[in-house]
């Protein structure tokens, strides 16, 4: 698995290869401005690899843009990357975080659920 924290993006990644699978976990004050370079981060050091699930673990973080500025990544995301499945790691009062992105993603074909444990969620994400 390959680390990658940028000192430009709020966020860690980690990336396994093998898998597809990426994991990215969000830090403290998220803003629309963070989610976009963490996006530009991401496919600079995807470089081309090809993912199909994504990890988002935001438990640790605090969301600091509008409904409609994540929608606008998310739909930038899901076209960037052939993405199967999005597991959402992230407390229960994060319900409407999970519902906006399940409605850009269904369109996709890109299933999202939720989860409070890391394991679970990277098991879903591998489509195991």
């Amino acid at each position: 698995m390959d680390r990658y924290s940028p000192q430009t993006a709020p966020v860690e990644i980690d990336f396994d290869a093998g898998a597809g699978l990426l994991t990215m976990r969000y830090v403290g004050r998220i803003s629309a401005h963070g989610l976009n370079r963490a996006h530009h981060a991401l496919l600079d050091r995807l470089a081309g690899r090809v993912i199909t699930g994504m990890v988002l673990d935001v438990r640790e973080s605090e969301l600091a843009y509008s409904p409609g500025e994540l929608i606008e990544n998310m739909e930038v995301c899901v076209s960037d990357f052939p993405l199967e499945r999005v597991a959402l790691v992230a407390a229960a009062d994060r319900e409407r975080l999970i519902m906006l992105m399940e409605t850009v993603a269904f369109p996709h074909g890109v299933r999202v659920r939720a989860f409070a444990s890391l394991d679970e969620a990277r098991r879903f994400a591998a489509g195991l």
